[in-house]
C-alpha cells in the first residue's frame, strides 16, 4: 500500500522558516495623494493669508470651497465707475450698488475674491448673507461725565460785586477758583475762594455752587478758573470777563449847544460799541443823543477800544452823563460822572430883511 503524503499550504508555499519558496510578497508603494483642484489651492492660499480685507465669514466659505460667492464689494473712493467697468468686462453679476456708501453686490467666484483682496480698487470683501440675532453685537452707550463749568458775566463795572456760577465740580471740599487777568498765570491772581464762597473750606465739598467776586477797580479782561482740592490743577476756566472802561467827561459846566468831548478808554473792541448822552434821571433808552465809537452812527470798519467822541450839550439846561453799551444792546458797561450843562443858550441874530446879493453880518 502506497501512502501519499501532502504538504500543508504552508510547507509547500514556505513561511520563511523552512525551505520552502513561496510567492512574492506584495510590494507596499507611497499613496499618491489626489491631485488638487484650483479652487483647492485658492482655498489654502486664503486660509493661510492674512488678507484683512476678506471679513471671517467670506473665508469660512471660501474655505469650504464653493465655487460661487455672493460677495459684498467696498470699493476705494473715487473707483466706483472703474470696477463696475471691470465687473461688466468679466461677466459677473452684479445683484445691487450703492452708490453712496461705494459697495456693490455680486457673485463672484473665488479667484476673484482673492485678486480683488490685493486690488487697490477694493476696501473690503464681505459675505452678502442674512445676519442671525447672535451674530448682531449688543449695543452698549457710555454716557461721559458732565464737565465742570464756570460761568460768569460778560462785564462788571470796575469795584462792582457779581456772581459766578460753578456746575459739575468734583466735589472736593477744597475745591476753589480764583479771578484772574485773562493774561495772568494762575498763580497771579486777584482773588480767590472756595466754593462755599469763604476763604476758610466747608465741611462738606461742593458739585455746584454761587460765589461772589469784587470786580478790580483796573478795567481789562479777567476770568475766573477753578481748581481741584486745594491745588493746581485747572478744572474749568470761564469766558472773559469785561471789567468796566471809563469815561472821562469835562469837569466844567458845559453851555447848552455847546459841542464837548468824551474820552473813551477799555472798551471790549466790538465794532459796534456805542455812548449815549442821556439825562442823569433817564431810563438808558431815553437817551438824548447817541454815536459809535467813531462818533458817528455808521459803524466803524475797525473796532476801537479807546475812542473820543463828541456830542452836542442839550439846550435845556441839566444834568447828564454818558453811557456806554456793548454790541448793540443794552448791557451797560460803563457810566460817566455828571456832565453840567448850564448858562445861556447860545443865540443867532440875523438881519430880518436882506436884499439878494447883499452882504449880512450874523452875530452869535
Amino acid at each position: 500500500m502506497t501512502t501519499t503524503v501532502f504538504a500543508s499550504p504552508t510547507e509547500a508555499a514556505g513561511n520563511g522558516n523552512g525551505n520552502g519558496v513561496g510567492p512574492a510578497q506584495p510590494s507596499v508603494a507611497a499613496k499618491a495623494a489626489p491631485a488638487k483642484t484650483f479652487n483647492d489651492v485658492l482655498a489654502d492660499v486664503a486660509k493661510r493669508a492674512n488678507i484683512k480685507k476678506i471679513d471671517r465669514a467670506l473665508a469660512g466659505e471660501l474655505d469650504s470651497r464653493l465655487s460661487t460667492h455672493k460677495v459684498m464689494i467696498t470699493v476705494t473712493a473715487g473707483n466706483r465707475d472703474a470696477f463696475r467697468k471691470l465687473l461688466q468686462q468679466r461677466g459677473r453679476r452684479v445683484r445691487r450698488e450703492h452708490g453712496s456708501l461705494n459697495l456693490f453686490v455680486a457673485d463672484l467666484p473665488t479667484q476673484d475674491v482673492l485678486e480683488f483682496a490685493n486690488s487697490g480698487l477694493v476696501k473690503a470683501l464681505s459675505l452678502d448673507s442674512p445676519i442671525r440675532a447672535s451674530q448682531i453685537a449688543p449695543t452698549v452707550t457710555v454716557t461721559a461725565p458732565a464737565q465742570p463749568t464756570v460761568t460768569a458775566p460778560y462785564a462788571v463795572l470796575p469795584g462792582a460785586t457779581f456772581n459766578v456760577t460753578i456746575t459739575n465740580g468734583t466735589g472736593n471740599a477744597k475745591d476753589w477758583v480764583s479771578l484772574n487777568a485773562t493774561a495772568a498765570l494762575d498763580a497771579t491772581y486777584v482773588g480767590w475762594k472756595y466754593l462755599n464762597g469763604s476763604t476758610t473750606a466747608p465741611t462738606t465739598g461742593l458739585t455746584s455752587a454761587t460765589v461772589q467776586f469784587v470786580a478790580p477797580t483796573v478795567p481789562g479782561t479777567y476770568n475766573v478758573r477753578l481748581f481741584a482740592n486745594g491745588g493746581w490743577t485747572k478744572l474749568a476756566t470761564s469766558a472773559t470777563v469785561n471789567v468796566g472802561p471809563t469815561l472821562t467827561v469835562p469837569l466844567a459846566p458845559v453851555k447848552p449847544g455847546k459841542a464837548f468831548t468824551v474820552d473813551v478808554s477799555g472798551a471790549p473792541g466790538n465794532v459796534t460799541d456805542w455812548v449815549s448822552l442821556t439825562a442823569a434821571d433817564a431810563a438808558d433808552t431815553n437817551y438824548f443823543s447817541w454815536a459809535y465809537m467813531n462818533g458817528s452812527k455808521s459803524a466803524p470798519s475797525t473796532a476801537l477800544t479807546s475812542a473820543t467822541v463828541t456830542f452836542i450839550a442839550p439846550v435845556t439846561q441839566g444834568t447828564y452823563n454818558i453811557r456806554l453799551f456793548v454790541n448793540n444792546t443794552w448791557v451797560k458797561l460803563a457810566t460817566s460822572t455828571p456832565v453840567i450843562v448850564s448858562g445861556a443858550a447860545p443865540s443867532v441874530t440875523i438881519p430880518s430883511a436882506i436884499t439878494a446879493g447883499d452882504t449880512f453880518t450874523v452875530a452869535l
